[in-house]
């Protein structure tokens, strides 16, 4: 009994395993199916591609020159005082980041002219007040002796009378008289004091005030104890040692910055009447990334042998790594002839088969396969002499392994 009961239970639980199995099957065909049905969905849309539309503009014909990397006066950072400097701990070709701190002065010398300065003044305050004291001690005594030299001209004057009515004796008219020059004198000598005291507060305040103006530029000094980095740029000077004595417009530190970097090239005279009238250029750098320049400046300077002048350029795509160094060199497309029309497509849309030139169209969802000629090449865009017409769409993304009449499907590019 025990016996049958097992095997009954061994039967149902081998039963139950194929049952899920079977499931598992189906699933697995199912899903694998359906995976069929969107990879044959997905290959029927036909292959995603980019596409543009030739460009109508005028070019030049152009001569690839080299040129090289110069660098202008780099920014420095100089010593405003004279002090000893304590660098920060930077390296020489290392980044620094504008208003970085670079130094910091030592400020006691500093201190102690700001407390000799406030001394000063406070001396200066001293000798102000002194002085404004004895001017108005003078006026005082100014107004006296002037009333005294009124009352005595008056009583000489009534002397003079009497003396002339043969009233009194002359010499006591004199002795008046006497009296009357004593004040007059005393009156003179006491205006020229105050003159002097005047001239000596005007003194005084014109020294006040240049003290005043060295403690301002002494408090400058001292605020600007921190000096920071005027640029952003690489660090290509540095002091021989962290801590020195430096003196005012000692150069701490050289900063060269992105703006530093220009183009220089030797250009064939003959090719300068046409550089002259492009904007802007085109070239390589010895990695291969493009580059763009704008034409500055000739300098007034010719090699008899090669028939040149060097030519500087202004950089103004993104300074790439391989031209931030001084004497890099590099390729830049210089124009030889007067512009043209022409017909140009991106680089990206050329195909080389056997020699042969080729590019995709797309339309109503093929891709059809077009020989053309081609032509100069201007940046990352290329002439098409002949072969296309404007407006026809041009395949440049997608079309490395497109065959004639195959089916696209496009993109758009964002």
């Amino acid at each position: 009994m025990e016996t049958s009961f097992r095997f009954v239970a061994g039967l149902h639980q081998h039963m139950h395993k194929l049952t899920f199995g079977m499931l598992a099957l189906g699933a697995v065909l199912v899903f694998s199916h359906a995976g069929t049905v969107e990879a044959q969905t997905k290959k029927s849309d036909g292959m995603l591609v980019e596409v543009d539309v030739p460009a109508e503009e005028y070019i030049a014909p152009t001569s690839r020159i080299f040129a090289r990397v110069v660098t202008n006066p780099s920014a420095a950072v100089l010593a405003p005082v004279d002090a000893v400097m304590v660098m920060k701990d930077f390296k020489v070709g290392e980044t620094v980041q504008q208003g970085d701190l670079i130094a910091l002065q030592d400020d006691g010398n500093l201190r102690l002219k700001l407390e000799l300065h406030r001394l000063n003044l406070e001396l200066t305050d001293q000798r102000r007040s002194q002085l404004e004291d004895q001017i108005r001690q003078e006026n005082d005594i100014l107004e006296l002796l002037e009333r005294q030299v009124t009352l005595l001209t008056g009583r000489t004057e009534r002397l003079a009378q009497l003396m002339s009515n043969q009233v009194i004796k002359r010499d006591q008219l004199e002795a008046v008289e006497i009296q009357l020059i004593t004040a007059q004198r005393q009156y003179a000598e006491s205006r020229g004091r105050i003159t002097k005291l005047k001239a000596d507060l005007e003194l005084e305040q014109i020294r006040r005030r240049q003290i005043e103006a060295e403690r301002d530029e002494v408090r400058a000094d001292a605020e600007a104890t921190e000096i920071r980095a005027p640029v952003t740029g690489q660090l290509i000077g540095l002091p021989a040692s962290r801590q020195q004595f430096m003196r005012e417009g000692d150069v701490l530190a050289r900063i060269l910055s992105g703006d530093d970097f220009e183009l220089e090239a030797d250009i064939p005279v003959g090719l300068l009447t046409y550089l002259r009238k492009r904007d802007q250029i085109s070239g390589l750098d010895a990695e291969g990334q493009p580059v763009r320049a704008r034409f500055r400046v000739e300098l007034p300077e010719e090699n008899q042998k090669t028939a040149t002048r060097p030519a500087r350029f202004e950089i103004i795509s993104p300074l790439t790594p391989a031209l931030m160094a001084k004497g890099a060199r590099l390729e830049l497309e210089i124009p030889k002839g007067e512009s043209r029309p022409a017909l140009t497509v991106p680089v990206d849309a050329i195909i080389s088969d056997q020699g042969r030139a080729i590019v995709f169209l797309a339309s109503d969802g093929l891709a059809t396969q077009r020989i053309v000629q081609l032509g100069s090449t201007v940046g990352d865009r290329v002439e098409i002499i002949r072969g296309l017409a404007p407006g026809e769409t041009v395949i440049i993304k997608g079309n490395e392994n497109l065959r004639d009449g195959a089916k696209v499907k496009v993109v758009n590019r964002e």
